[in-house]
């Protein structure tokens, strides 16, 4: 009896059993059904194919009209004519219509159009006009056509298809699926374009075992005796990746020895070991084959993949190195990780295989390089030097390389740079020694020269001369070097505030630089300018308050660095270590008192500014706290006195409350009474005036919490050292004694609910207990540690199960949490009360609601996550890990910002009232306050429609997005909708603010049409399709690019008129240009996303590469260039190609489509494919960011007169 065939490699056909039907094969039939231009885009052998073979069947049986195409059996060496017939050819043939068309007839006949229009003729006037039905096209392995030439047209007209279903309904019938090794961004990459941004991605994922079951235990039924357990087991080798699925359940069919066989056995004996010998059907060789083929780029993914099999996985940042990962299929999106994809690829391609690959490819050693990391970085003696640095320099400049090696080489560059950099002061400061003393001499020559003759007057001269242009040549030297110093001390800066350790010091070194920089660059412009033109430096103003004269700068590093810190900095201020921190009732301030030995006493805002400096404590202060109704601060110390001021800092009291410290001091809910604990085993009641009302004694401890009632009435007493806690009145008598078994002290916790109606008991051994103030035990729980939602109705507790629980008040379980994998180490409840969100130590955050339902993951920490709190606004969640890290999320789980600072465990997180601000408390003793508010100017986030483009008004007033659907949405610049225009069209083309800057001219694909900014239509007139955009001077001009028999490039303008003439090779694949609204610049971009920018002579001013290049334009004065990557990076760069500025989008968008200056260029903007418009200030100048720098540092300076005065730039 013939044994079972599964299918390994190949498209399985629509009746094969071994079809597994998945989530991808419902949604991809019925988004084809519904009309949906559909993608499937993915890494090779994952079903694709299969999956194309199935729906074609089962929608033909259904009466659509399918037709599949297989694009790699069209040649992509033919000209454009040759490749369109082909494929119109096959499509009449897949059709059956090739007998009804007369085919050649037809080309004769369109002979005029080109190949494109001929294609676009061919979809109307023969398919959509011979067939009546619903049709369906199937373009598989569309990666094969991605370097064919008209690539981006052919892509863009199938996108026009779509959207030609406004204006003629015959198009409703017609759908694409396209299918193949690519991304969204790949099939048009022409910039110029709309990028193609329509129809569904279909995500296909391996093989879940409910999918798999029923088609793949048939086979192994036959052999094993658990085919099932076997399948489950199976599938934890492959990960569901259908190829290595399908082959190693064939492989258990034939290889299996018993009827339990040993499936690691079998992988590693068949599949692992050797299996470049044995890897048939090919399937790792593929793998293999798509990380290594391109030289350019194997490097980078060769290190990528090596972090994330160091780290298990990594974040999902939408990079191009991570998308051609992706594409390898060595490596798979887990929610918002890569992971390897399955544990066959994790042994097969292990980290001795990376480093064989990384090695062969090094110009150094990996020894080497490995010491260098081995040192923590800082082993100056394993970098690079002389001509092996070279040699590295020159090979990382011809591909991308990974992360550490790139780090290698730049840290060898920057030391090699330094070391130079000493040696040149040192010689320059000699030769200024010299000059000075050859000065000396030449002064005491002139004197002994005033009797010769004039030739010999004239030969002094000339001396004179040279010695004053040697000064200045030596001079200039010298100012070099310092510049140099200055560039690579700002690069420093900028590495220390990314590494994340102690931001605000990078921010004060960068603050430094830029103010020696600004010192030292007006003399380098005045002694130059002095010495070619013979004027004074006081004709000259400095160039860092020039933003037009960037081209003077001998380095923008730190300018770039300011930038850097200013726009991604977060901390406002580090309190160090404190005794105490007290918030006022309304959370609007919050008061400090040191822990180091200090009697200071600050009153802070949420800005990190010192309100006030409580005066009058002689001694160091355990403990600070406000009154109720915020109108008194109260502390307490080791010197056993009690202080109080009023809100503003005065004075109002002082008195002895303890022998010995003062450990603890609270107000009475109605503020009229303070308690104090104390070292010496009293705890006295006072009223506010200083005179004592009570006290009581308890055993000797050097700690009790207290705290008073709702009604002010009674107290509440636990002695830390007591397995009891005491309830009395003012009068000192014991009203009740609360006591918990088993009396276990080390962990029990005794509190009130916020509203102080209730006490509650919780401890590692015990179950928590709610009591009233009678003494009388009204509920018990579940768990061992107890949060109450801010109106004290409702009660979460923490088990050690993994578990948290939601009860009322009265001790109903109203939800059981369920989802952590162990401990969930804290809990807080929304503001609106209906939601809460757990922190456990699998480093998961969950949102949950009242009926416990998991809503959100939130998942990005690595380590335990020990502090969870809503934001007061209810729309976000901050997070604190042992990974020493703040995350914020919104409440679909989506991550919005991370704070590195801390170093251990965050174990304490507060907002302001505003949601703005953070301060968070960690392991190592450290307050830091955040300010969270962001950098952006604008967002605009309302819009629902597709945006395409972003205008300024001239006055920078009002923004204009056009939208689909011909609609014109006008912003303030706040963010907030002015008006909707409707333009009643179907395109819109362009938009151009009036120079008043209350109009718009719209320019349609109908008529061009005057708007008022109210929304009233002003006037319309009919158009030759001459857009007003055109004269706008934000916006430079499209270009066209041709190339001519002999290879050279022409870039012309759109009447057709020559600007550039490109001889050189290496500009052969530049697809198209842009030239900058001043007309002086021209900037174009080739196939390998490279940007370079010429003047109109020809000359080269700088090449760009830039990962993910997604969008560029030029500033409307030509002196900057903004770039936009395919992951939601801005950068601006100048024309000698610096980096003047970066930004990141997060969340980040699929695509960035557009980026635009404001007209002064203050301000710059992009399009997202998320439809969000966000707008950044451009940095003017090293003024503005100074000023900035010192604005941000203020609160710091606060309590550290020290700093200030070393910052002198800042007082």
């Amino acid at each position: 009896m013939a044994r079972y065939r599964y299918s390994i490699g190949g498209s399985l056909d629509h009746q094969n059993p071994t079809y597994v039907k998945r989530k991808a094969d419902d949604e991809l039939y019925n988004a084809l059904k519904n009309g949906e231009f559909c993608y499937v885009l993915n890494s090779r052998q994952m079903g694709k194919s299969s999956l194309r073979v199935k729906m074609a069947k089962k929608l033909k049986q259904e009466g659509f009209k399918c037709v599949s195409v297989d694009m790699t059996k069209i040649s992509s060496y033919g000209s454009a004519e040759e490749w369109y017939g082909d494929l119109m050819f096959m499509l009449l043939q897949g059709l059956i219509l090739d007998q009804k068309v007369n085919f050649e007839l037809w080309l004769q006949e369109c002979s005029y159009l080109s190949p494109l229009q001929k294609f676009n003729q061919f979809i109307e006037t023969i398919i959509l006009s011979q067939l009546q039905e619903k049709i369906i096209i199937f373009l598989d392995e569309i990666d094969s056509i991605i370097k064919i030439k008209f690539k981006d047209e052919f892509f863009a007209v199938i996108r026009s298809f779509y959207n030609q279903r406004s204006e003629n309904q015959e198009y409703k019938r017609l759908t694409f699926c396209l299918l193949g090794v690519a991304t969204p961004s790949d099939l048009i990459q022409d910039k110029t374009r709309t990028p193609f941004n329509i129809g569904q991605a279909i995500e296909l994922k391996g093989f879940e075992f409910s999918e798999a079951q029923s088609s793949l235990t048939q086979g192994l039924r036959e052999v094993v005796d658990n085919p099932e357990e076997i399948l489950k087991e199976i599938l934890n080798w492959t990960g569901g990746q259908p190829f290595l699925t399908q082959k190693l359940c064939q492989l258990v069919v034939e290889k299996a020895e018993n009827r339990t066989p040993n499936i690691e056995q079998i992988v590693r004996t068949y599949i692992i070991n050797n299996w470049e010998s044995q890897d048939e059907p090919e399937h790792l060789k593929t793998i293999r084959d798509r990380i290594l083929y391109n030289e350019k780029i194997s490097h980078r993914l060769l290190g990528l993949y090596q972090h994330i099999l160091k780290q298990g996985k990594i974040e999902v940042d939408g990079s191009f190195e991570q998308s051609k990962l992706r594409l390898s299929g060595l490596v798979i999106r887990d929610h918002n990780f890569l992971q390897p994809f399955n544990l066959i690829y994790q042994l097969t391609f292990d980290q001795e295989w990376v480093d064989k690959q990384l090695n062969q490819s090094r110009p150094y050693s990996h020894k080497q390089l490995q010491a260098w990391l081995n040192s923590g970085k800082r082993d100056n003696s394993k970098l690079l030097k002389g001509q092996y640095l070279e040699k590295a320099v020159k090979w990382s400049e011809q591909k991308l390389i990974s992360y550490e090696d790139y780090d290698f080489i730049n840290k060898s560059v920057v030391y090699s740079l330094n070391k130079q950099n000493k040696n040149l002061n040192k010689i320059n400061e000699e030769l200024y020694v010299y000059l000075k003393k050859f000065m000396i001499i030449s002064q005491k020559f002139m004197k002994q020269s005033e009797e010769l003759n004039k030739q010999k007057e004239q030969l002094f001269l000339l001396i004179s001369l040279s010695i004053i242009i040697g000064f200045f040549t030596g001079f200039k030297l010298i100012l070099q070097g310092e510049n140099n110093r200055l560039e690579n001390e700002g690069i420093n800066a900028l590495q220390q505030f990314y590494s994340g350790n102690e931001p605000i010091e990078a921010l004060m070194q960068a603050v430094t630089i830029g103010k020696d920089f600004k010192n030292l660059n007006p003399t380098f412009k005045q002694a130059s300018i002095f010495r070619e033109n013979g004027t004074t430096g006081k004709d000259f103003k400095p160039i860092t308050s020039n933003t037009h004269s960037l081209k003077n700068y001998p380095t923008v590093t730190p300018i770039f660095s300011l930038q850097q810190i200013l726009d991604n900095i977060y901390e406002r201020n580090t309190f160090g270590a404190l005794n105490s921190l007290s918030f006022s009732p309304d959370y609007q301030y919050f008061v400090t008192a040191s822990s180091k030995g200090s009697i200071d006493l600050d009153v802070w805002n949420w800005l990190g500014q010192s309100l006030t400096q409580l005066k009058g404590h002689q001694g160091v202060v355990n403990q600070v706290v406000f009154s109720p109704d915020g109108q008194y601060i109260a502390a307490v110390g080791e010197d056993g006195f009690v202080h109080v001021w009023n809100f503003s800092g005065k004075y109002l009291l002082k008195f002895k409350a303890h022998k010995g410290s003062g450990n603890s001091i609270i107000f009475s809910p109605n503020s009229q009474y303070i308690a104090t604990a104390g070292k010496d085993g009293f705890v006295r009641v006072w009223n506010k005036f200083g005179k004592k009302l009570t006290e009581f004694k308890y055993d000797k401890s050097d700690f009790a919490n207290i705290d008073f009632s709702h009604d002010s009435q009674h107290l509440l007493i636990h002695p830390v050292e007591k397995s009891e806690a005491y309830i009395l009145n003012f009068s000192g008598k014991v009203l009740a004694k609360l006591n918990w078994l088993p009396p276990t002290i080390d962990s029990a916790i005794v509190d009130t609910t916020p509203n102080h109606q209730y006490i509650v008991t919780s401890e590692n051994s015990s179950k928590p207990t709610i009591w009233n103030w009678s003494g009388q035990p009204i509920a018990k729980l579940n768990g061992y540690r107890v949060i109450f939602s801010s109106d004290s109705q409702f009660v979460a507790t923490i088990d050690f199960d993994s578990k948290a629980y939601l009860w009322n008040i009265s001790g109903k379980l109203l939800a059981e949490l369920k989802g952590h994998k162990s401990g969930v180490l804290d809990v807080s409840f929304s503001p609106t009360g209906k939601q809460l969100v757990t922190g456990g130590t699998d480093g998961i955050a969950r949102v949950w609601n009242f009926s416990g339902e998991q809503i959100a993951e939130l998942k990005g920490h690595r380590g335990s996550i020990a502090s969870v709190r809503f934001s007061p606004n209810g729309q976000l969640i901050a997070t604190g890990g042992a990974d020493g890290k703040i995350r914020l999320w919104d409440l679909s789980g989506q991550e919005q910002l991370e704070l590195t600072g801390h170093r251990g465990t965050v174990l304490s997180i507060y907002f302001s009232p505003d949601s703005k601000s953070l301060i968070t408390y960690g392991e190592d003793g450290l307050i830091r306050l955040w300010d969270v508010s962001g950098r952006q100017a604008t967002q605009l986030k309302n819009s629902k429609n597709r945006v395409r483009d972003v205008i300024f008004s001239p006055d920078n007033k009002y923004i204009a997005t056009i939208e689909k659907d011909g609609i014109v949405q006008v912003w303030t610049f706040s963010g907030k909708i002015l008006n909707s225009i409707k333009t009643q069209s179907d395109y819109i083309d362009s938009v151009n603010f009036n120079q008043d800057g209350k109009t718009i001219d719209v320019l349609t694909n109908k008529n061009v049409q005057t708007w008022s900014l109210s929304g009233q239509l002003l006037n319309t007139e009919n158009t030759n399709n001459q857009s007003p955009a055109q004269s706008n001077p934000q916006i430079g001009e499209n270009l066209k690019v041709e190339t001519e028999k002999d290879g050279t490039i022409l870039i012309n303008n759109s009447s057709g008129k020559n600007l550039l003439k490109l001889k050189d090779k290496n500009y052969d694949s530049i697809s198209n240009a842009i030239l900058s609204p001043d007309g002086q610049y021209i900037a174009g971009i080739d196939q390998d996303r490279i940007v370079y920018i010429w003047d109109l002579s020809s000359k080269i001013l700088t090449v760009l590469k830039v990962s993910q290049l997604g969008y560029f334009s030029f500033s409307p004065d030509g002196q900057r260039i903004a770039i936009i990557t395919k992951n939601g990076v801005v950068e601006i760069y100048d024309l000698l190609g610096r980096k003047l500025a970066r930004w990141e989008v997060n969340p980040h968008p699929d695509y960035g489509i557009v980026a635009r200056f404001s007209p002064d260029w203050r301000y710059v903007a992009i399009v997202g494919e998320d439809n969000k418009v966000v707008v950044w200030s451009v940095p003017q100048n090293l003024d503005e960011l100074l000023e900035r720098g010192c604005n941000w540092l203020s609160s710091y300076f606060v309590n550290r007169p020290d700093e200030r005065e070393r910052l002198k730039v800042c007082q």
